[in-house]
C-alpha cells in the first residue's frame, strides 16, 4: 500500500514538472538579469524556469530586465505564447536595454539610434530649401507637365481603352491596396484583369512570388473556383487575366441580410468547401478565406477567388521564415499566429464564415488577434442566436472552429457530409 501511494505521488510530481517551461530571454546586454515581480529567475541568454502556475494565473506575465548601468525594462508577454508554444522571447530579434543617461554607453546608444534620423532630417530640410528655390514654371511648361502626368496616370492605373496582350480594357471594376481590377474583352469574351501596383511589380522578390503562385493557381480548375488564365507585364506592371464573374461578394450579401436562411447559408458553405477541397487535393492552401474572397452569382452559385496568398502544401508550412503572419485576423486559425499553416487552417476559416452566415456575427467579438491569444475563449453556441439551426449543423460548425487542428475534421469532405446531415 505504501509503495502504491509513493508511486502515485511520484507520477503526479513528474506530470506537474512536465508542464513547467524553460524560456530563454534574448537581451542586449547578454548578462542582464530576468526578474518575475521581485524574484530573480536567472540571467538572460540561458533558459529560465517558469512554473505551470505562473503560466496560467493570468493572460499576461510581466518580467523585469535589469543590469547595472542600464535602465530597467518591463516586458509584458502573453502567457499563451509561452505555454508550450515557444522556448525564447522575443520570438525574433533581441530586447535592447537603454544605458543610464549621460554614461559613455548612453552616448554610443544615442549615436547608433538617432544619427540616421538626424541625417534624414538634414537631408529633408536641404531638399525643401532646394525645392523652394526652384524656378517657377511658365504656362507652356505647366501644360507639358499636366500632359505627362495624364500619360503616367493612364499607363499605370487608368487603362481604359488600352490593350493588355490581346485583351482590350473596357471598364474599371474595383481597386485595392495591391491592385486595380478591370473588365477586358477579346473577340466577345470577357475576362477580369488584375493589374498590380507598379511599386510592387518592380520588387524582384514580389515578382518571383507572383510568378510562383500564378503557376499554382492556373492549375486549379473547379466550378466553384475563379479561374486564372494568363500572366503578363504592361509597362512594368504585372497583371493576371482571370475569369470575369458578374455578381457580388459574400460580404455584400451578408450586409444586406445579417442572418441568412439555413438552407441558403448551407448551400454557400457547401460550394466554398467544394472549391477549397479541390484546391487541397491539388496541394494548395488558400490562407486568406473570408466573405470578401467569395463571389455570389445571380443563381446563388459561389466562386472562391483571390488565391493571392495561396501556397503549395508541403505538409505544414512554416510562415515565420519570412517574419510575417499572413491572413485576416478574424478568420485566422490559432496555429497561424504561431507561424504554422496546414489545410486545417482553411477549414477553420470556413467555420468562421459559416458561423457568420448563420448568426450575422463572428464567433468572437474581437476582430484582432486577442481571441487567438486567449485560449480560454470559446464561441457561443449557434442555437443561442438561431434556435432553428439543426443540431448536426451546429456540431459541425463548432468542430470546424476547434482551436487544435487535430480536433477538427480530418478532411473538408467529412465536414461537408456532417453539414449535409
Amino acid at each position: 500500500m505504501i509503495f502504491k501511494v509513493a508511486t502515485l505521488l511520484l507520477m503526479l510530481a513528474t506530470t506537474a514538472r512536465a508542464q513547467d517551461r524553460r524560456v530563454t530571454f534574448m537581451v542586449d546586454p547578454a548578462d542582464a538579469e530576468v526578474y518575475l515581480a521581485a524574484s530573480p529567475l536567472g540571467p538572460a541568454g540561458t533558459p529560465v524556469l517558469l512554473s505551470d502556475a505562473t503560466l496560467h494565473q493570468a493572460p499576461t506575465i510581466q518580467f523585469v530586465l535589469q543590469r547595472p548601468g542600464f535602465e530597467s525594462q518591463t516586458v509584458v508577454v502573453p502567457s499563451g505564447l509561452l505555454d508550450g508554444q515557444t522556448d525564447r522571447w522575443p520570438l525574433t530579434g533581441r530586447i535592447e536595454l537603454v544605458p543610464d543617461h549621460g554614461s559613455p554607453a548612453w552616448w554610443a546608444y544615442a549615436a547608433r539610434h538617432w544619427a540616421p534620423w538626424a541625417a534624414a532630417l538634414v537631408a529633408l530640410l536641404g531638399g525643401l530649401a532646394v525645392w523652394r528655390r526652384r524656378p517657377r514654371p511658365q504656362p507652356l511648361q505647366t501644360r507639358a507637365q499636366e500632359l505627362d502626368e495624364t500619360f503616367n496616370t493612364r499607363s499605370q492605373a487608368g487603362l481604359l481603352g488600352a490593350r493588355l496582350g490581346s485583351w482590350e480594357v473596357h471598364e474599371k471594376v474595383g481597386s485595392g491596396g495591391m491592385a486595380t481590377v478591370y473588365r477586358a474583352v477579346r473577340d466577345g469574351e470577357e475576362r477580369a484583369i488584375k493589374v498590380l501596383r507598379r511599386e510592387l511589380s518592380e520588387e524582384p522578390e514580389f515578382r518571383h512570388r507572383v510568378e510562383r503562385e500564378f503557376a499554382v493557381c492556373a492549375a486549379l480548375v473547379h466550378p466553384n473556383l475563379v479561374r486564372v488564365y494568363e500572366m503578363g507585364d504592361f509597362q512594368g506592371c504585372l497583371y493576371l487575366v482571370m475569369e470575369f464573374v458578374r455578381g457580388r461578394n459574400l460580404r455584400q450579401v451578408v450586409s444586406d441580410r445579417p442572418s441568412l436562411p439555413v438552407p441558403l447559408a448551407l448551400s454557400y458553405l457547401q460550394g466554398i468547401i467544394a472549391a477549397v477541397a479541390a484546391a487541397h487535393e491539388a496541394g494548395v492552401i488558400h490562407r486568406d478565406l473570408k466573405p470578401d474572397n467569395v463571389m455570389v452569382l445571380a443563381d446563388n452559385t459561389v466562386k472562391v477567388t483571390d488565391f493571392g496568398l495561396a501556397r503549395k502544401i508541403r505538409q505544414t508550412v512554416k510562415l515565420t521564415e519570412t517574419g510575417v503572419v499572413l491572413g485576416t485576423p478574424a478568420y485566422m486559425a490559432p496555429e497561424q499566429l504561431d507561424g504554422l499553416l496546414a489545410p486545417h487552417s482553411d477549414q477553420y476559416a470556413i467555420g468562421v464564415i459559416g458561423y457568420e452566415l448563420l448568426t450575422g456575427r463572428l464567433p468572437y467579438e474581437d476582430e484582432g488577434l486577442n481571441h487567438l491569444l486567449d485560449t480560454t475563449q470559446e464561441p457561443a453556441p449557434l442555437c443561442r442566436f438561431r434556435p432553428d439551426i439543426p443540431a448536426s449543423v451546429q456540431a459541425a460548425i463548432h468542430r470546424m472552429l476547434q482551436r487544435k487542428p487535430g480536433d477538427r475534421f480530418p478532411t473538408l469532405s467529412e465536414a461537408a457530409a456532417d453539414l449535409a446531415g
